[in-house]
């Protein structure tokens, strides 16, 4: 049983680690999206870092900002673009 928990635990570990950082992938592709509409109607970008950016946006009615944490990802003002490092 301790081999078969010493196998399964690591793995387990390493899916879970690959999902959160898929989802963060995706969330910072979200929010890309989101900062380009915003652009769009506004005519500039949304704020100059990644937490008045992710308010803004959720001003703006465009994410939920209770969905996103402005630590996770990196922002690019002068293009909208989101990264999660």
């Amino acid at each position: 049983m301790g081999i078969l928990a010493a196998i399964a635990i690591p793995r387990f570990i390493d899916v879970r680690s690959g999902a959160e950082t898929a989802a963060k992938e995706a969330n910072a592709r979200v929010l890309t999206s989101a900062s380009q509409l915003y652009f769009a109607n506004e005519g500039a970008y949304p704020g100059t870092n990644a937490a008045t950016a992710i308010t803004a946006l959720n001003g703006a009615n465009l994410i939920d900002s209770a969905e996103f944490n402005a630590g996770d990802y990196t922002y690019t003002p002068a293009s909208g673009t989101w990264t999660h490092p």
